[in-house]
């Protein structure tokens, strides 16, 4: 017996929980296992069958959850995760790819727990009896936020980074699918950010910013109502978040001096714009209404090149090979993940798991990276105060 019944009723019971929250049917998941009918796993879900090792394995990834959430004498306390989720279709269902989401970013958190790794400082959220938040304000609170992650005239190239070693923002490239371009979520793992990695990654970098606002805002913009509008008008909080966004990749010092460079007679060719946003790692059209809000060039000429045949064939020539998709896991993660298992806190098997890959994959995995080579060296080395 443990406590709320036996190990199998105990298992029973969190396997019914883990289902539900996923809006599964036992048909669905019984076809899912190849299991001829789903009556077997109402018998498991009731606690008159034992479950074979096998099948929870299976479970365990169906339902996105380690092995300890079933087989734990304790009940699981689960902290409720807040989504919000950019551009999502009505009709789609995010559940399974929250759960499948989540499942990631509490196994991150728990490699950050398992690391003797200094701890970086928490996002600090706005307060939300500070100063409205306007064009001008979160534009200054953009590059109050820069200055803080001190990035490089490029911030898109070092934002991941700079994010989750500064800040503790943990950053997920996923196929996101039909659910949305993009994803901010906050729960027991702390804040995180989720973008679709097929797309580009200057849209990748200005997702990832756009989504910081949110999490930087969620005591003003609640998670739970913002992405949502039931008008054609943008609601005010995404036009903040666009404008934090262009603020933070695009400050006003670098861009102009970029930009100068190639300035003559006081012109600067659409063509040599185009190599500027690619040289800043954003796109042509925010790198253009970034220019036009600092008042530097004309709204209405904007808006033709955006839409012209030369702004296709010019963007589509510069930008040639450099549409790469974004590897799942930062390197961050997966350094976590790798001295844990140097220093046999996780074993060969549970790394595999938490990165989704099997046994024979794993030195495939890892040499892909290129920043992994080998293992870590755990060797020590004197250093010299005097």
């Amino acid at each position: 017996m443990v406590n709320g019944g036996t190990l199998d009723q105990v298992i029973g019971r969190r396997l019914r929980q883990a289902r539900e929250r996923l809006g599964l049917t036992l048909q669905s998941v019984a076809e899912k296992m190849n299991i001829g009918s789903y009556q077997t796993l109402s018998s498991v879900e009731r606690g008159t069958r034992s479950l074979r090792a096998s099948e929870l394995t299976q479970l365990c990834r169906i339902y996105h959850r380690n092995v300890d959430f079933f087989l734990s004498e304790d009940e699981p306390v689960e902290v409720p995760a807040v989504f919000a989720w950019r551009s999502k279709s009505d009709e789609a269902d995010p559940s399974v790819l929250e759960a499948e989401v989540l499942h990631l970013l509490n196994n991150y958190h728990m490699l950050e727990q398992l690391s003797d790794e200094p701890e970086c400082d928490d996002l600090k959220v706005w307060d939300s009896d500070d100063e409205p938040l306007t064009i001008e304000s979160v534009q200054k609170k953009a590059g109050e936020i820069l200055e803080a992650l001190d990035l490089s005239h490029c911030p898109g190239n070092d934002l991941v980074s700079a994010l989750e070693k500064k800040m503790n923002v943990k950053i997920i490239n996923y196929d996101l699918g039909g659910h949305g371009s993009a994803m901010c979520t906050y729960g027991g793992f702390g804040y995180a950010i989720a973008v679709e990695r097929t797309h580009a990654p200057w849209r990748r970098s200005f997702s990832i910013a756009h989504e910081l606002f949110h999490l930087l805002s969620r005591d003003i913009f609640p998670l739970a109502k913002v992405h949502k509008s039931g008008s054609g008008t943008k609601p005010i909080e995404e036009v903040l978040a666009d404008a934090f966004a262009a603020s933070l990749l695009l400050s006003e010092d670098a861009l102009l001096n970029s930009v100068e460079k190639h300035v003559k007679e006081g012109k600067i060719a659409f063509r040599d714009l185009e190599y500027v946003a690619f040289d800043l790692g954003v796109s042509t059209a925010a790198l253009l209404w970034r220019l036009v809000n600092l008042k530097r060039i004309a709204k209405d000429d904007v808006q033709s090149y955006l839409t012209s045949p030369q702004h296709q064939h010019a963007s589509k020539n510069i930008r040639r090979g450099a549409n790469t998709y974004a590897p799942k896991f930062s390197n961050r993660f997966v350094l976590l993940g790798l001295k844990a298992l140097d220093e046999g806190k996780i074993s060969k098997g549970k790394f595999c798991e938490i990165f989704g890959i099997s046994r024979h994959e794993f030195s495939d995995f890892i040499a892909e990276r290129g920043d992994f080579e080998g293992t870590v060296d755990d060797s020590e080395i004197e250093l010299n105060y005097t």
